[in-house]
């Protein structure tokens, strides 16, 4: 229903006009006084009309309004000047808001980016993780993989910064598809080196998988970049309700453990057990206390030799105890003494035993072998105290062999030349330990001429009726002998396997078939 219109009445201003105009008109001219007053009273008569009419239109339009609204047929009224301006105030404030809210929402989302990878940062990383942690509905599990850019600093030091970046873009690249075949995963850089990879676990998820995943992405850019390594991984599950330090922890040892193994590879650590739940600084104090009280032992696997014209030969491993007399992982061991740059203090303890052991057992008709830390090739200061300990015990030297893997030695060319020059000129011996994972095998042998090759175990893997790998170590038993080496099989665990290498003429059998480690060497005694 529509208002009607009121009835058409002369405007408020115009009519004050007209009847100032009109009165003075009418006013005589020799009385000015009084003309003045009746024009003030004109004036203050129309005020008053006008404000009687505004107050009546406003009842009628009230009126008409509360009539029309109980009817149900009333039209919005046009909004006055100020309910316009109020609501242009309004509608520009919401704007303002709006427009600061996608500020903070951009500058937040810059703040938890990394500008140079473009992947979420450390705070970002923790906010999910403790978000994960604290999940109340239901149990929530993922899988965290802490991902080590192993070759920056060599890369910033000989190539510049500038290949650094292009170095840690790409392995940003190369994380990202690996992780694709998981749908849900984020990936984070949460320092220089260091990435992150938090994939909600899917039922019965092969963690191995991830690592090899991972292994092999690394491994075909480090073949085609020519650097000595790309990455390592550490991965561990996680579960809501875990304590962040404690899953951060064992992440972290899963990745020392994996730089101390194969380049680009990998290690899984599963649950907290007494030396994984210690942090970087009960660590430091662990270790102090074992190169302080050389709190360590050492176990003696024999090695079976063919040909009864060589001395005996021992593969030692170390042992070592904390406090309260629990033995502790070696491999966990040293993959802290390196994180924590104590590797170099720990091998010297670990020789310093040797030397002495030796000496006590009398074991002038034995050589001892003893596996070293690849991280020690290219540490000069370590290559020096070991040529003074070497050359001080000259008939002790003699007798003793350091190992190191093929694969360590093939990236480290330089370091392992020096190396086995040095330990030629004392009179020791040297070792290449899972040997034989390829033909670049014999270039390696060629380089650096060790007196022992130690045979990969995986060549050993249905060694009967594989004939390619019978041809393969045949190959390596001539190649060596030639060059004056003696062959060693590793991992040796079955009768079948013993004949078929003692046919094809290796010189010696290491292996739990051959005999289990044991505190002393065989006809010795303290």
């Amino acid at each position: 229903m529509h208002l009607k219109p009121s009835k058409t009445i002369i405007p408020y201003p115009l009519m004050t006009v007209l009847i100032l105009l009109a009165q003075w008109s009418l006013l005589p001219a020799d009385h000015p006084l009084l003309a003045t007053l009746a024009l003030l009273a004109c004036t203050l008569l129309a005020l008053a009309y006008g404000r009687y009419h505004r107050h009546k239109a406003h009842e009628v339009r009230q009126m008409a309004l509360i009539k029309s609204l109980e009817q149900g047929s009333a039209e919005p009224l046009p909004p006055s000047p100020e309910r316009l301006a109020l609501q242009q105030l309004l509608n520009r404030h919401s704007l303002e808001q709006d427009q600061l809210r996608q500020q903070l929402n951009d500058l937040k989302h810059r703040t938890e980016k990394d500008p140079l990878t473009q992947l979420a940062n450390r705070q970002r990383f923790r906010h999910d993780i403790t978000h994960l942690l604290q999940e109340d509905q239901g149990t929530r599990t993922a899988i965290l993989v802490l991902i080590r850019a192993t070759a920056l600093e060599s890369l910033n030091r000989q190539r510049g910064f500038q290949s650094g970046d292009t170095y840690l873009k790409d392995v940003a690249t190369l994380i990202q598809q690996a992780a694709q075949r998981w749908p849900e995963h984020r990936i984070y850089r949460i320092s220089g080196a260091d990435f992150a990879v938090q994939i909600h676990a899917i039922n019965n998820t092969p963690l191995p998988l991830l690592g090899r995943d991972l292994k092999l992405a690394f491994d075909l850019y480090q073949n085609s970049q020519k650097i000595e390594s790309v990455a390592c991984s550490g991965i561990t599950p996680i579960c809501s309700g875990q304590r962040i330090e404690a899953i951060l922890a064992r992440a972290d040892l899963a990745l020392a453990r994996a730089q101390t193994q194969e380049i680009n590879g990998w290690s899984i650590q599963l649950e907290d057990e007494y030396e994984e739940g210690l942090g970087q600084q009960q660590w430091r104090q662990v270790l102090e206390h074992i190169m302080q009280q050389e709190r360590i032992t050492l176990s003696y696997q024999p090695i079976e030799l063919l040909n009864g014209h060589h001395p005996a030969y021992y593969s030692l491993y170390p042992q070592f105890y904390g406090e309260d007399g629990a033995v502790l992982a070696s491999d966990s061991l040293f993959a802290m003494a390196q994180r924590l740059d104590l590797l170099m203090r720990l091998s010297q303890l670990m020789i310093r035993h040797l030397i002495r052991e030796h000496r006590i057992l009398g074991g002038q008709q034995s050589r001892w072998g003893i596996k070293l830390s690849p991280h020690l090739l290219h540490n000069s200061s370590f290559l020096i105290w070991l040529e003074r300990q070497l050359i001080t015990e000259p008939d002790i030297s003699a007798h003793l062999v350091f190992e190191f893997d093929e694969e360590h030695l093939s990236r480290q060319l330089t370091g392992a030349r020096r190396l086995f020059e040095l330990l030629r000129r004392c009179g020791s011996r040297s070792a290449i330990c899972n040997f034989g994972q390829g033909i670049r095998s014999f270039s390696l042998f060629q380089e650096i001429k060790p007196d022992y090759l130690k045979l990969d175990p995986a060549l050993l893997l249905d060694l009967e009726q594989d004939s390619t790998n019978q041809k393969f170590v045949r190959m390596i038993v001539e190649v060596a002998h030639r060059m004056g080496s003696q062959v060693i099989a590793e991992g040796v665990e079955q009768s079948s396997q013993k004949q078929l290498l003692a046919s094809m003429y290796v010189d010696g059998l290491q292996g739990y078939l051959i005999a289990h480690p044991m505190p002393a060497p065989v006809g010795l005694a303290h």
